[in-house]
């Protein structure tokens, strides 16, 4: 339609977004906690529970800093519907928003440093149709992360400390079918990995998770509402949380000592729900340095996709 048409104009020249933050210890001492029952320790490094794993100095662990630059958007500009933060939604008919992917590049010369103020600056990169009927919208949205202030951004391109691209889809409410679709699809994992973790996301996770990430779509933490209105077997694991989970896993227990992730991948494919247990998974890839990682759900079937190296 026209009005879809409009939308699509004008969130093509929407933005730069810039987002200050105060890179807290505390906050990721909190993701931290929440993640910590998911990934058992040795009993001689249990930590107290009031001892800090972070201080002033630290370095922000991969995957930690989706919890720090995210929109202090008002209650009046959420979406109605749902809650979702929609700044950057298209408007018109699409009610619906998923996560589909993006990567992560990490500068090993300017790492995240905890207990500063430092900046994000956001931009959308691409907006298209992926169907003809125009019911399927993409929006592709860069960030880049500094350790100072947006005042303070060097024009430097390489300054940045963590890079990251976004991939998110928009729905019209009638593409119900490709919902369903999209629910039901299963997917060959790949061959047999080397390394292999299962966890079961309880909804006390998500919630935990929306609250640290300032989120407040409620198919992420109100169960009721995922089963009456949207239809779901449960609450949806954010594609964040995931891509957090594996990274988490794969910092503490795969990389080895002395080396860094330089760059993360990857792709979601099937939602992740509360309650039913996933699998991740990892193997060294034929390039040295690289490896596959991806997440199976409760059938088995790949949910994510993704390479690290």
């Amino acid at each position: 339609s026209s009005l879809e048409r409009n939308s699509l104009e004008s969130l093509s020249c929407a933005g730069p977004w810039s987002l200050t933050d105060f890179v807290s210890p505390t906050h990721s001492d909190h993701l931290e906690a929440t993640l910590a029952d998911y990934f058992p320790s040795k009993p001689s490094s249990f930590k107290d529970q009031w001892v800090s794993s972070f201080n002033v100095g630290s370095v922000v662990p991969a995957g930690y800093h989706l919890i720090y630059f995210n929109p202090k958007n008002l209650e009046h500009q959420l979406s109605n519907l749902d809650g979702y933060d929609n700044h950057q939604a298209p408007g018109g008919n699409y009610e619906r928003r998923m996560w589909m992917g993006g990567s992560m590049e990490f500068n090993p010369t300017k790492k995240l440093i905890m207990g500063q103020s430092s900046s994000c600056m956001e931009s959308i990169e691409k907006v298209s149709y992926l169907d003809e009927a125009e019911t399927k919208l993409s929006v592709t949205i860069k960030r880049l992360i500094y350790n100072c202030p947006q005042k303070a951004v060097s024009i430097v391109d390489s300054d940045w400390a963590i890079k990251e691209s976004r991939s998110l889809v928009y729905l019209t409410s009638e593409n119900d079918d490709a919902r369903k679709d999209l629910l039901n699809r299963f997917m060959k994992c790949p061959s047999t990995p080397a390394y292999q973790h299962t966890l079961t996301p309880s909804e006390l996770l998500l919630f935990r998770y929306s609250a640290l990430t300032f989120n407040a779509h409620k198919i992420h933490y109100d169960p009721e509402f995922c089963k009456t209105h949207e239809k779901l077997p449960g609450v949806v694991v954010h594609g964040p949380l995931a891509c957090t989970l594996l990274l988490k896993w794969f910092t503490t227990k795969i990389l080895p000592e002395g080396q860094e992730i330089i760059k993360f991948e990857y792709r979601n494919l099937v939602p992740l729900f509360s309650q039913k247990p996933l699998i991740m998974s990892c193997k060294p890839s034929r390039k040295n340095g690289v490896y596959d990682v991806w997440i199976s759900n409760h059938k088995q079937g790949l949910a994510v996709l993704g390479k690290i190296r």
